[in-house]
């Protein structure tokens, strides 16, 4: 036996009857696609199973309010309707230092065996508040990975400051390859460095009912060939690629099916892609953000995911489980998750005209969209809820053993 967090525990395990305490530390005031898995995670892990402890995982997140009163946001709503605890810093500004002794605060109140931080704001404050603080941690840091979007100045500024906040927790967990290697290139330790993709939940396939509901609120005949794509319009997801290429695909495709492009999502450059398609009509139809995105797959007879850059996006394990037809680009984690020619058509970024083949082949053919779509579901037995919590149980198994030293802040 030797000594870890106060207690006697067996080298490489947990106290038996133990229950683990984990803090998550998260950005955001709605359920993003990183906190997605993590509130799966939470509920899946609460009771344990086999070899792994029951698990009480909070969410700790920032609330900027002047008055110092937080207000409820959808974040937080989800988090409470899954029994998720929920601590709360409040910001009175950008930069407000007082965030600091709050958390040093909860720290201590919570007495977390592990503390887990996503987006690189979160990795961040941590890093700080340690260095800030001046104290030894008793709890191991995992830091979440999810990539750069490099947005705004701001988030580019963070994301140059996590080239300093990922050399200093236990593990850094990212969701693809390639991510992996960028973070070993920018200083972080190969040995730290793990990779654990995304998963999602089961669901049951919408109504007829409701399915006819949709068309008809978005003025789609079932005869219509209908193209789907999900995400944040930014430019590192190509809309506007997608967009060049369904404008060839009009001119070119030979049928009798009106085709449609639905843009299911809001962001930055949602204008710029409403004056882009402003000459297709209503061929595509902008649909905002949704809150409920899982039936209007059902509409579609293609998913298209045209992104310069991705790690192991939800929305692709989302077209899988409702077994559509996919074409993405083979960017960060998608080809460890579909195979070209086999469960989707994967093209390089950028190829407009590659992306306007892959369609018309598609459109022109029912029988290859019915075994791609086939294939892919089949594919989505690897990103099960229950694979993710062992492979997250893994990690924190690794960076709780006791004969681990804590990396210095």
């Amino acid at each position: 036996m030797e000594q870890g967090f106060g207690k006697d525990v067996p080298v490489g395990g947990v106290p038996v009857g133990k229950r683990l305490r984990v803090l998550s530390m998260v950005e955001g005031t709605w359920v993003t696609g990183p906190i997605k898995p993590l509130l799966m995670f939470a509920r899946l892990a609460r009771n344990g199973v086999a070899d792994q402890p029951p698990i009480d995982l909070s969410l700790m997140t920032t609330v900027r309010s002047k008055i110092g009163v937080p207000a409820e946001n959808l974040l937080l709503s989800a988090a409470r309707e899954l029994d998720v605890g929920v601590e709360v810093l409040v910001e009175r500004r950008a930069w407000d230092l007082r965030v600091m002794t709050q958390l040093c605060r909860v720290i201590d109140a919570y007495r977390p065996d592990i503390i887990e931080t996503h987006q690189v704001k979160c990795h961040f404050i941590l890093a700080q508040a340690l260095l800030w603080r001046g104290t030894r941690r008793t709890f191991a840091w995992i830091a979440f990975h999810h990539g750069y979007t490099r947005a705004n100045a701001k988030l580019s500024l963070y994301e140059m400051l996590d080239r300093w906040s990922l050399r200093k927790p236990d593990k850094v967990v990212t969701v693809c390859r390639p991510f992996a290697a960028e973070l070993i290139r920018h200083g972080v330790p190969a040995e730290r460095v793990a990779v654990i993709s995304n998963a999602i939940e089961e669901r049951t396939r919408p109504d007829n009912a409701e399915l006819c509901e949709l068309r008809r609120q978005w003025s789609l005949s079932e005869q219509d060939f209908v193209i789907i794509s999900v995400g944040r319009l930014s430019p590192e997801k190509g809309h506007i690629d997608l967009l060049d290429a369904f404008r060839r695909l009009c001119r070119e495709a030979r049928g009798d099916r009106g085709l449609r492009l639905m843009l299911v999502g809001d962001g930055p450059s949602r204008a710029e892609l409403e004056r882009a398609a402003g000459d297709l009509g209503d061929r595509v139809r902008f649909l905002g953000h949704q809150s409920n995105v899982w039936p209007l797959y059902f509409l579609a007879d293609v998913f298209a995911l045209p992104s310069h850059t991705e790690g192991s996006p939800l929305v692709l394990l989302e077209a899988m489980a409702a077994e559509r037809a996919i074409v993405a680009t083979a960017v960060g984690g998608v080809p460890e998750t579909v195979n070209d020619g086999l469960s989707a058509r994967l093209i390089p970024p950028h190829d407009v005209e590659g992306l306007r083949r892959a369609l018309e082949a598609l459109y022109a053919d029912a029988p290859l969209r019915g075994r791609l779509g086939q294939a892919a579901r089949r594919e989505l037995q690897k990103f099960s809820p229950e694979a993710y919590r062992d492979r997250v149980w893994a990690v924190y198994k690794e960076v709780l053993r006791s004969d681990r030293p804590r990396q210095a802040h």
